[in-house]
């Protein structure tokens, strides 16, 4: 059976004529038109070609779990990243409606052998080098030039004019042209063209919803398909006039500089544009972050612990020699709590289900959340606690003797490292479970490298784009503070469903407004 809220396969093999039976088992190659055929008669307002590729796609999808991690990190044979999103989704994508990387690809859907193609002109490239490439613009020294833009985009969202309105609206509808572009091509609003806002909106509605037979999926799916040629020129052009016009503010910057402008094999100009694109997915968890944490900290129905521990981190007058400071503990714990990326998704390879005459796609799912709260690596892992992330590991001490003490006969990953081409002092190293961090000046970047904490995946496949997202929402929460903002629920009887994050809609219940020092987090 699908995961997906579509037409269950075997009931409607089931529910099909003998005669169509007997013809599509004589002819197995004939399986996916006659489910199209038949689930054509009954969705007639789908286009043919979207229920073949989407529909039939997503009804022949299915998903296993994985258990729990013990160790940080993610097998490289039998888990694989290669085409590791779901068969029906490929179509947003690319025209074919299934992978082209030939064409650009992404790294979160690049398997770990094929992200380290050797050159004339490095022969020996590091593992994992295609993730250290796009790392290279999400480093910490570079935290302080995206704030700027970060904070000016939350100064205008919690702008008084805003107060006591549904909040989740504002965000999504100037998240794409005072943000989004912003980060990573340094262009401002009035440069924005509506088309590149449009089709971000069209796929976060697709992956939100996430229901093909849905009227508002097949809409903005087809949406996405129709503008994506449009957005591809216009990136291209963007992508080239930073080639030639640096802009160290942005994220294009870095990827060109350290791919030699996008001629390394690893790190193509057609790749940077479709990171570009991909981000739409890979940064769509801020706003499932920001409305959990709201919905955590708003005085109506919140938390009180959650609000004590936030006033007591940005009270906090300690020295801040641990690794990671008050704020940043809070956050971590936040993340923690949300888990707004539900899962690590895997390719495997294994054999078509005997009782099945279809060929399905299927993936494994290693769970983020219930890693997040496993008694295994917590006390109390329910309770919201900071402090926790005071004694966890960093992935710069997982090294070499870290591997010993667990008894390995080896690392299972070799340390390496990826000097930057951009002229800064940095290079990005990885722990011996894979998880790559930044060393920026001799320094060792604090990424906590422990099973436990799983908001953003394990080892090899850990998110690279993890202190962005921890510095938007610190300066979200450090706007919060300053300005004493309070959130608070609203009284609407009938609010307006807005997507998140993938697989995630809520409803838009929340608001803020300025309050008095004195009662601020009372």
């Amino acid at each position: 059976m699908s995961v997906y809220p579509v037409p269950d396969v075997q009931h409607l093999w089931d529910s099909l004529p003998p005669e169509s039976v007997a013809s599509a088992l004589a002819e197995p190659s004939t399986l996916t038109t006659v489910l199209r055929d038949a689930l054509h008669v009954a969705l007639p307002n789908l286009d043919i070609e979207y229920i073949e590729h989407v529909v039939v796609g997503a009804m022949l999808t299915s998903l296993a779990i994985d258990q729990r991690p013990v160790l940080p990190m993610l097998d490289t044979a039998n888990f694989s990243k290669s085409a590791a999103l779901p068969h029906f989704l490929w179509g947003l994508l690319y025209d074919a409606w299934q992978p082209e990387p030939s064409t650009g690809t992404t790294l979160f859907v690049t398997g770990y052998p094929d992200r380290n193609v050797a050159t004339p002109s490095n022969p020996h490239p590091p593992s994992n080098l295609r993730k250290r490439i796009y790392w290279s613009a999400v480093t910490a020294d570079l935290m302080p030039l995206y704030s700027a833009k970060i904070t000016g985009f939350f100064t205008q969202l919690l702008d008084d004019g805003n107060a006591n309105q549904p909040l989740m609206a504002l965000y999504l509808g100037s998240y794409y042209k005072d943000l989004y572009w912003d980060l990573h091509l340094g262009l401002t609003a009035a440069d924005v063209p509506a088309f590149s806002q449009q089709i971000g909106q069209s796929f976060n509605i697709v992956l939100a919803n996430a229901t093909p037979t849905m009227q508002l999926v097949y809409d903005n799916y087809l949406q996405v398909r129709a503008l994506r040629p449009q957005l591809n020129s216009w990136l291209t052009a963007q992508i080239s006039r930073l080639a030639t016009t640096p802009d160290p503010s942005t994220l294009v910057h870095y990827w060109l500089q350290n791919s030699a402008l996008g001629t390394d094999p690893n790190f193509r100009t057609a790749d940077i544009m479709f990171e570009c694109f991909h981000d739409f997915v890979a940064l769509s968890q801020w706003g499932n972050t920001i409305y959990n944490t709201i919905k955590l900290l708003n005085v109506d129905d919140g938390s009180a612990n959650v609000r004590a521990a936030f006033r007591a981190a940005m009270q906090s007058t300690s020295s801040n020699t641990a690794a990671f400071d008050s704020l940043d503990r809070f956050i971590m714990e936040l993340f923690r709590f949300i888990n707004p990326n539900s899962a690590s998704i895997s390719t495997f390879d294994d054999p078509p289900l005997a009782n099945s005459p279809f060929e399905q796609y299927r993936y494994v799912f290693t769970p983020h959340a219930e890693a997040s709260s496993y008694e295994l690596h917590w006390t109390n892992p329910q309770v919201f606690d900071p402090d926790r992330f005071l004694t966890t590991p960093l992935a710069a001490h997982n090294d070499e003797a870290r591997s010993a003490e667990i008894g390995f006969a080896q690392c299972p990953f070799t340390p390496e490292s990826f000097t930057v081409q951009d002229g800064r002092n940095v290079q990005i190293a990885n722990s011996i479970f894979g998880t790559t961090y930044p060393v920026v000046d001799g320094v060792d970047s604090a990424v906590c490298d422990y099973a436990g904490y799983a908001p953003f995946g394990f080892g090899y496949r850990r998110c690279p784009g993890e202190l962005l997202n921890v510095r938007v929402i610190r300066d979200f929460l450090q706007l919060v503070w300053d300005q004493k903002i309070e959130f608070h629920k609203l009284p609407l009887t009938d609010p307006v469903q807005q997507p998140v994050g993938p697989l995630t809609v809520v409803p838009d219940i929340y608001g803020f407004e300025r309050v008095a020092p004195s009662i601020f987090m009372a």
